[in-house]
């Protein structure tokens, strides 16, 4: 059976009636075809409820220890340029970026990118770019050091950056603070 345009009506038989309700396939062809305006639904009262914005806080107090660095079994001179990074990290604006990817896996969400994905998708954890200006701003024997490993080819799809700079990611760690929640001001219009 044709499936009947918007704003058209089909008359069909008692038969044909009971074999649609029934989910059978209808045998036979409708006996007139009526056509109308389709009228405007207008909204029914209660349908929708009205949406506000809610505002949601947390506060958590992000701490840098630098016991993952001291405690690995590098030798001093990695510990050293280790250091330098996460000194030098401190200073920038990704330091932020990563305190929040620290926030996100406190949340308890499967993973802090999930986190980041699903509610901070500006935020990018990527270790190249979370690094990039502090490796940029390291002079002497540290800069040379986080440039070589930045700047290293390698053969399969592992980032040496990321692994190298592994123990300067575990210095970050957040604990729970407290939360708030209100009712923004700016209402939402439907």
């Amino acid at each position: 059976m044709d499936e009947p345009q918007e704003g058209a009506t089909e008359i069909i038989d008692l038969t044909q009636l009971m074999q649609a309700l029934t989910g059978q396939e209808v045998r036979g062809k409708p006996t007139a075809e009526i056509s109308y305006p389709v009228p405007k639904r207008e909204p029914v009262p209660g349908q929708e409820l009205s949406r506000q914005r809610v505002r949601v806080s947390f506060e958590f107090d992000v701490s840098v220890n630098t016991s993952p660095i001291l405690s690995t079994g590098n030798d001093d001179d990695v510990k050293a340029h280790d250091l330098a990074l996460l000194k030098q990290f401190l200073q920038t604006p990704a330091a932020m970026t990563l305190m929040v990817d620290t926030i996100g896996a406190q949340l308890g969400l499967n993973s802090a990118e999930t986190f980041v994905e699903t509610f901070l998708s500006q935020i990018d954890t990527n270790s190249h770019v979370l690094f990039s200006k502090a490796i940029a701003e390291l002079s002497g024997d540290e800069g040379e050091y986080w440039r070589d490993i930045r700047d290293a080819p390698m053969p399969n799809e592992d980032d040496l950056l990321s692994l190298c700079t592994e123990e300067v990611v575990e210095c970050f760690s957040a604990e729970f603070a407290g939360s708030s929640f209100e009712m923004a001001e700016d209402k939402l219009n439907n």
